[in-house]
């Protein structure tokens, strides 16, 4: 019988659904396209959208692209049959995205494309703007989106041994993940086995201390609060013609249109984002790591004020990004 596979059997009322073999990658996505939602998770926003994205010297094209306003991620989604070659087929492809997503026109291609689809079906934009911030800007929201988290999933037949090697080679440079989906027959009726990339549970609400700047502060320590309210101080005097304000949760320095420092406010402590050239960067005390760009184009670390006697070193560090920002 073409398409079957001769291995387990699922019993669903007591009919046996046996195994379905893919014919092509296009029949495992017709069917994970039936039931996307509890596949990617109801919160989230799935684009059939066959794209071209570029790198610099390659070309691609899309499966789908999956939108997760909750915790503000994009992901590529590729579907593969497990009986394809791996390191020939998958992971150029793979590869390919991750380096395209580095490519400034083509996330603004992207980018663009989104914010069309999403304002063009009205069931999309109620998902994404129940995770805007208060005054948030769907543009701006999708535009932050697409330069922080991105990732690739893999929706796959089978997990192979093989495949999860290839996905810790790849994990290494981005988020990649592999989602198994099965397909059952019996007669016309078809039954889908498959784990979902996100429970439910985990798009709850955002605690009222992830929601703006003025909650954060309710819900820090008496001396954290402390910390920043000086620490802001401090920079508004030491630098001239910066401009200074609350976005979402975060708290933003600018020189001209540019950012080039955040504060971000924890339970006991200042945390601190600084835009830097790292050809010129100094930290003497060695108190700062990189981190990949979140909120800044370019080179970006990152480190904690614990303590007043940590805000000299804190405004030094800073006015280097401050200096950066004219470039």
């Amino acid at each position: 019988m073409e398409g079957f596979s001769r291995s387990a059997v699922l019993l669903v009322n007591g009919l046996a659904y046996r195994p379905y073999r893919y014919g092509s990658e296009r029949e495992l996505e017709e069917r994970v396209l039936k039931v996307v939602d509890d596949v990617f998770g109801r919160g989230c926003v799935y684009f059939d959208l066959k794209k071209v994205v570029r790198s610099r010297a390659m070309r691609y094209v899309t499966d789908g692209v999956l939108l997760d306003p909750a915790s503000r991620m994009l992901w590529i989604v590729e579907y593969e049959l497990s009986r394809h070659d791996l390191d020939r087929h998958v992971r150029p492809q793979v590869m390919g995205f991750l380096r395209a997503l580095k490519n400034p026109e083509t996330v603004r291609a992207i980018l663009m494309t989104l914010y069309d689809e999403v304002r063009a079906d009205p069931e999309k934009e109620r998902r994404v703007r129940r995770h805007l911030r208060s005054g948030e800007e769907l543009y701006y929201f999708l535009d932050r989106v697409l330069h922080g988290r991105r990732g690739v999933v893999i929706v796959v037949d089978e997990v192979t041994p093989q495949l999860v090697e290839l996905q810790e080679d790849l994990s290494k440079d981005a988020e990649v993940r592999i989602l198994e989906f099965k397909t059952y027959r019996h007669g016309d009726g078809e039954a889908y086995l498959f784990t979902p990339l996100r429970y439910e549970a985990e798009v709850a609400e955002a605690p009222e201390h992830e929601k703006s700047w003025k909650d954060r502060l309710r819900w820090a320590e008496p001396e954290a609060r402390r910390l920043a309210e000086e620490l802001i101080r401090r920079v508004v005097q030491e630098l001239p013609d910066v401009r200074h304000m609350p976005r979402y949760r975060w708290y933003y320095f600018y020189r001209g249109g540019r950012p080039f420092a955040v504060l971000l406010l924890r339970k006991r402590s200042v945390d601190v984002r600084i835009r830097v050239d790292e050809s010129r960067f100094r930290d003497d005390l060695r108190v700062t790591k990189k981190y990949k760009p979140f909120f800044f184009r370019g080179g970006e670390r990152g480190f904690k004020v614990k303590g007043s006697e940590e805000l000299n070193n804190a405004v030094k560090l800073i006015k280097q990004a401050y200096t950066y920002a004219r470039v």
